[in-house]
């Protein structure tokens, strides 16, 4: 009887340390997992509202162990096997309370950690969303400064095609401004060099006659305007050019069929006191009078003493040729008399 009241005794006073210390146990089990919930977003607040009704059952079904008056020494008398019966049932509702307990407990554990689980996952989803919302305005404000960028660059592309098309504008105005005048250029008509020559107009195209035929009818026409015209610009530059390309005989002989640009030739080499193309000109066309002239004047125009006696030697020598220019001689061996 003694050991029975001893280890009913010894159950009675165990069960309160179990049941107290499996209790709290499963209180702090509860805490640290309503601390790991606090911390995630309010949406996990639902998971302690839920947590909270079991928290009660499980305080509901905390076991009350019997007054000691039951299981101590002053219980009513009773015979062993009564006793160990009550005991033996006692432990069986103790631990059928406890698995019903810890199967509930189990289970509502495994519905928290899928809930949490899922939380978990809906969080990691929501910050990749987020990240990938910041990285798509990143995305967005990198492409809103390229699009501003080009449309800059464009705002000054069109800009200078305006500016070049304005160029080309006046490039195609000067281009067909220069072929019309290219085409006055290249215009060698004999009437058409005449009229520049008149008209001052550089070049005048001279140089592109080459014929001996165009050289004949441009001298002519020099020679009209001039006898019509007293315009003697056109006619001297007509007469230098001819001059300078054609040789002495064929000069002489278009200036023979011009006998009024003859003339004109012949004052020319007077006023620029051309004495030996002037006596080679007169000696060409068989005026020996004219030739002693010359050859007189550039004697007087001789201011060594020594070529000047020398050139009336040959003016005095040139006139003794001819018996009808006999006086010319005459004079020029007075007037060498006087000089001596």
């Amino acid at each position: 009887m003694s050991n029975t009241s001893s280890s009913t005794g010894s159950l009675a006073d165990s069960l309160p340390n179990r049941l107290g210390g499996s209790m709290r146990e499963r209180s702090r089990s509860d805490k640290d997992l309503s601390s790991s919930l606090s911390k995630n977003n309010g949406g996990f607040r639902s998971f302690m509202q839920r947590i909270s009704p079991r928290k009660s059952t499980l305080n509901d079904q905390t076991f009350v162990p019997p007054p000691p008056s039951q299981l101590g020494g002053t219980a009513p008398p009773s015979t062993d096997e009564d006793g160990l019966d009550q005991s033996v049932q006692l432990q069986k509702i103790i631990i059928k309370d406890l698995g019903e307990i810890a199967d509930k407990s189990q289970s509502e554990l495994s519905i928290i950690r899928g809930e949490l689980d899922s939380a978990r996952s809906q969080i990691e989803s929501q910050l990749s969303s987020i990240q990938r919302i910041e990285e798509l305005q990143d995305s967005l404000t990198a492409a809103t400064t390229e699009s501003a960028r080009l449309q800059k660059q464009n705002v000054l592309l069109k800009e200078e095609n305006d500016h070049l098309t304005d160029i080309n504008s006046v490039l195609d105005d000067r281009v067909e401004a220069l072929c019309k005048e290219l085409s006055y250029y290249k215009d060698t008509s004999i009437a058409t060099i005449l009229y520049k020559i008149k008209s001052g107009i550089s070049p005048s195209g001279i140089e592109c006659v080459k014929t001996l035929e165009d050289k004949q009818q441009l001298l002519a026409g020099a020679t009209m305007l001039y006898v019509q015209e007293f315009n003697d610009n056109v006619l001297f530059k007509v007469v230098i050019y001819l001059r300078s390309t054609l040789g002495w005989k064929l000069f002489i002989n278009q200036l023979r069929g011009q006998y009024e640009s003859l003339k004109y030739y012949i004052n020319y080499c007077k006023m620029t006191k051309n004495y030996d193309e002037l006596k080679r000109l007169y000696r060409e066309i068989r005026n020996p009078l004219e030739e002693g002239l010359a050859m007189v004047s550039q004697m007087c125009e001789e201011s060594d003493p020594d070529l000047h006696k020398y050139n009336l030697y040959n003016c005095t020598l040139f006139f003794d040729q001819y018996s009808h220019l006999s006086w010319y001689k005459d004079v020029l061996d007075e007037y060498a008399r006087t000089r001596r």
